[in-house]
């Protein structure tokens, strides 16, 4: 995790050493949030790989057959989906269930805050600065960038023990 907070202060002190009136500002806040998003696709990733081996499964097929054609990083239609691949929906039930007995309120907190980060990042991916504006655009600071990245964290690093929590026992070796 140091390497993704490492990046992303980087490129705040690049933003905030920059004078008024040119677009860099813009873009050193868009190579944030887009950092950001790509370390969090590669820690959910992670997260999938580590509940298949659990679930005694071939990392390769996990790869192939779950990781492979998923672009994104929701909850429910990212990372639920890709977990229900590997441990079965009664298995994503018991995970949800673990993790809220660990840390109430967290999984509600950790699907707003993914799709709030998803929204953003389908803004920013999708337009340029020279594009005429259709709707209003945010673009956050790589501040708000890296207090993001403290907050998904922590709230994956509580998910993470409850993968190892919920599937602890085996799912499918004897």
């Amino acid at each position: 995790m140091a390497q993704i907070e490492d990046s992303l202060k980087e490129l705040d002190r690049w933003y905030g050493e920059l004078p008024g009136g040119t677009d860099r500002p813009k873009f050193l806040a868009k190579l944030a949030t887009l950092e950001l998003c790509g370390w969090l696709e590669h820690r959910l990733d992670s997260m999938v790989q580590a509940a298949g081996t659990l679930a005694g499964l071939d990392p390769e097929w996990v790869v192939s057959n779950v990781l492979k054609d998923n672009h994104g990083f929701t909850y429910q239609d990212h990372l639920r989906k890709m977990l229900s691949k590997v441990v079965g929906e009664s298995g994503i039930a018991h995970l949800e269930f673990t993790f809220e007995q660990s840390s109430p309120g967290k999984l509600e907190q950790l699907k707003g805050a993914l799709t709030t980060l998803w929204k953003s990042r389908g803004l920013l991916a999708h337009t340029h600065t020279g594009a005429p504006v259709v709707q209003q655009q945010t673009v956050n600071a790589p501040s708000w960038t890296i207090n993001q990245q403290r907050i998904i964290g922590k709230m994956l690093d509580q998910l993470e023990a409850s993968v190892v929590v919920a599937f602890a026992r085996t799912i499918a070796k004897p």
